[in-house]
């Protein structure tokens, strides 16, 4: 196949219709090949870097068709382009297939083109609705070639007798009453599949547009040439470092721009500092249950839109078309990409009363509304400053000023004014706001938490805790690179001993425990030395003088955590526990529980899946933020979070913290009997007994409470249970309990169902057993004859 600049004659034919794509389309209308060989409007096709439509206008029986055939082939991009392009296709090919079809009758008032047929290469149609299926199978009976053809209903005439047009090259970007139509017609698309309960399977992107972080990250794998433990994001000093080029190509013609600040921080230092927060906060948005998700456009803007005029008083009518970057998503991510790429210069100050539109139609909590656009608007402008406007110039502006598919910030000094300038505003609003923990959850928490309200006089606080939160979860990472460059070091030959107080059971140490809790213990004093640190082994910091090795590595880890310490996590992210005086609180509060590598016996015997390092940070008794870093595992997986992120995320070793993936808490199980994960190193038959009181049940033995924490955050197992004491200390059960916390569940004692306190002075040992659950406290409760439910 050749590329695009070829795909015009693709097939022998100048208009870019080849025979073979000719009479898949005379199959699916019904016409002769001829017709549809000689249908080809006058005017250009539409190419765009992988795709073109070719506009159509074909005489049948029933009068003449008005279509348009898009086209899509990727072979002549290279291979990281070629990917996400056929992801794109897909997308537009599920699109039309599935989603389209699957709004039955509310579909028919949305005012939007249809799909006359589908092909896809490679796609497997038994999903397929009648119509595509047979669409599907003519094109390979034809022999298509290409990798994408849609026959669609051209757009100007959705509205028939009324026509549609797009917004005309000049003056530029489109009035407030053609927005408003539009902003309408968004609404009730958003509406439309907001209430579908049926797209369950679509595979479309996991998270719509194409300027979302994950898309757009550049990650440099640890190592690289480099002594770097971490995998480096590059997006970050991007930011900052694009936005002072902009300016300075800029000049003397933006002023205002230079003196942007959220509550003192420089613009772009707040931009960078939010950066990886909104990538997860709006990813959240995308997993199945939460209340906003919907099925977004993900390139709604003017060159895409097609709007009537008002004729006869009428009110104006639009629709949409480009469904490449269609997935999952809040609705305000389409609203203020359009607002921000779509105005015309007279109609920025309507931007406002536009929003206002799309609430009222959509309905639900302003304030709600109002946080997802913030996160929407500074997200958007996050991707402008590191990639969009890296070339932008007064020059290029006016080379610029007719282009139609550029959005107007790049083609108007004023508008790029006016995304810049209300980004600010965004940011000011998330700094100081605070959102409901669990504000996706679908079900109540167990155990419901309160958190501070956002306000300015917590922002420094909620800085430092920040920084802690990111240097813990980077910390862990590298601790579970530790533990495994011993362990492949010293192989069967690594150094054991008993630590066992007695020496009547078997309490292993390895030199894998001694040396990572030492580099966790010496790097958090050093960066943090206000919190008290608690670790399985004891060690404390004495310095290290004379042994230079060690020294640099803590040097080397300090620096490395510390320059991406201040953008993993935004200040305005952090949430404090209500129970704390916000005006008190410090680091001073905090006790850092520590189990360098969790599992000892299972690390032992080689059962390295079981294996995990565990840190988590209590504040005033309570765990509110906790890691959990599987070492061993293929992919290098971390979980972090808590209630001190109102929610949990994970990533893999090759990943960085802005683009964790949510961790949705897990469904409650529908089985009858339930699974209750277990001590594999400590059986009895008086842990038989316990368990049996559950009723019907299937019993997981498992080893290390890292793993078993992680068996119910993930769904595998509906409990973790030991009913008796000694089996685990706090700084086995700290992370867990902070992860569970996030997930709406709990981590009590067997006994009567209270919190653990985590204070640094208390006995470590969990003296009266434990049970972590996310959904079944009820029913322990219930059998284990608890006083009370959630006893505090």
């Amino acid at each position: 196949m050749r590329g695009l600049a070829a795909m015009a004659s693709a097939g022998g034919t100048e208009l870019g219709l080849g025979r073979r794509e000719a009479k898949w389309v005379s199959r699916i209308v019904g016409v002769p090949l001829e017709d549809v060989i000689t249908s080809m409007e006058a005017s250009k096709p539409i190419c765009q870097k992988a795709s073109v439509c070719l506009p159509l206008k074909i005489r049948s029986s029933t009068g003449e068709l008005k279509l348009y055939l898009k086209k899509g082939n990727s072979l002549h991009l290279d291979a990281k382009r070629r990917q996400r392009t056929g992801k794109s296709m897909a997308s537009e090919y599920e699109f039309y297939t599935k989603a389209l079809p699957s709004l039955g009758g509310v579909g028919s008032r949305l005012l939007q083109p249809l799909a006359l047929g589908a092909y896809l290469q490679h796609s497997q149609s038994s999903s397929l609705n009648k119509t595509f299926r047979e669409t599907q199978a003519w094109a390979e009976e034809c022999g298509i070639e290409g990798e994408l053809l849609l026959l669609l209903e051209d757009a100007r005439y959705a509205a028939s007798p009324r026509l549609l047009a797009q917004v005309a090259a000049s003056p530029g970007g489109m009035s407030a009453g053609a927005a408003d139509a539009a902003v309408r017609w968004l609404a009730g698309f958003h509406e439309a599949f907001r209430a579908s309960e049926d797209l369950g399977d679509l595979d479309v992107w996991g998270q719509g547009g194409y300027w979302s972080y994950a898309k757009r990250v550049e990650i440099l794998p640890p190592g690289e040439g480099t002594n770097r433990k971490l995998a480096f994001d590059r997006t970050h000093p991007k930011i900052e470092m694009e936005w002072n080029d902009l300016l300075d190509r800029l000049g003397d013609s933006a002023p205002g721009l230079r003196g942007l600040a959220v509550h003192g921080v420089p613009f772009p230092r707040a931009l960078r500092e939010s950066a990886s927060s909104l990538s997860r906060m709006l990813a959240r948005a995308c997993l199945p249950g939460h209340p906003s998700r919907t099925l977004i456009h993900g390139d709604f803007k003017a060159a895409n839109v097609f709007v009537s005029g008002n004729e006869g008083g009428g009110s104006s009518l639009a629709t949409a078309v480009d469904y490449q970057w269609v997935g999952f998503g809040l609705g305000a991510v389409d609203l203020v990409y359009f607002l921000t790429t779509s105005l015309e210069e007279s109609a920025l100050e309507e931007m406002d009363s536009l929003m206002q539109v799309y609430f009222e139609a959509v309905g639900g909590d302003l304030r709600g509304f109002h946080f997802q656009a913030d996160l929407a608007l500074a997200d958007y402008t996050r991707y402008l400053v590191a990639d969009m406007w890296t070339k932008v110039s007064p020059e290029s502006m006016e080379a610029s000023r007719l282009e139609p598919n550029v959005g107007m910030h790049k083609r108007s000094l004023k508008c790029l004014e006016a995304v810049a300038e209300r980004c600010t505003k965004s940011l000011e609003s998330l700094y100081v706001s605070s959102f409901p923990l669990g504000y996706d959850w679908t079900y109540k928490p167990q155990r419901p938490l309160k958190v501070l309200g956002g306000d300015a006089s917590t922002l420094q606080v909620r800085r430092e805790f920040a920084r802690l939160f990111s240097v813990l979860t980077q910390l862990a990472v590298m601790a579970g690179a530790k533990v495994a460059e011993i362990a492949e070091a010293k192989g069967d030959d690594i150094d054991v001993a008993n630590k066992s107080e007695d020496g009547s059971t078997w309490d292993p140490q390895t030199l894998a425990d001694v040396e990572t809790e030492r580099m966790i213990v010496s790097v958090l004093s050093k960066l943090f030395p206000d919190v008290c640190l608690v670790g399985e082994e004891g060690i404390v910091p004495d310095g290290s003088e004379g042994d230079e090795k060690f020294e640099k590595e803590v040097e080397d880890a300090c620096r490395e955590l510390s320059y991406s310490a201040d953008c993993n996590i935004a200040p305005w992210e952090v949430q404090l526990p209500s129970s704390v005086d916000s005006e008190s609180i410090s680091l001073k509060d905090v006790t850092i529980w520590i189990d360098p590598l969790d599992g000892t016996k299972e690390f032992l015997q080689g059962n390295k899946n079981g294996v995990t390092t565990l840190i988590g940070c209590c504040i005033r008794g309570t765990p509110w933020f906790g890691v959990i870093h599987v070492p061993f595992s293929s992919t290098g997986r971390t979980v972090f979070g808590g209630p001190g992120l109102g929610g949990n995320y994970d990533f893999d070793k090759s990943g960085v913290m802005a683009v964790a993936r949510p961790l949705p808490p897990p469904r409650p199980s529908q089985g009858v009997a339930k699974r209750i994960a277990t001590t594999r190193s400590n059986p009895s038959k008086e842990l038989e007994e316990a368990l049996a009181k559950l009723g019907p049940i299937e019993t997981l033995k498992v080893g290390g409470a890292g793993s078993k924490v992680l068996m119910v955050l993930d769904g595998a197992a509906d409990a973790y249970i030991f009913p008796f004491g000694n089996a685990t200390k706090r700084w086995d059960t700290a992370a867990g309990e902070a992860l569970l916390l996030g997930a709406g569940g709990a981590l009590v004692k067997a006994s009567d169902g209270s919190s653990y306190s985590y204070e640094a002075t208390v006995d470590p040992w969990n003296t009266e057993g434990l049970v972590a659950t996310i959904h079944e406290l009820g029913l322990v409760s219930s059998s284990f004859g608890w006083p009370q439910l959630g006893k505090q």
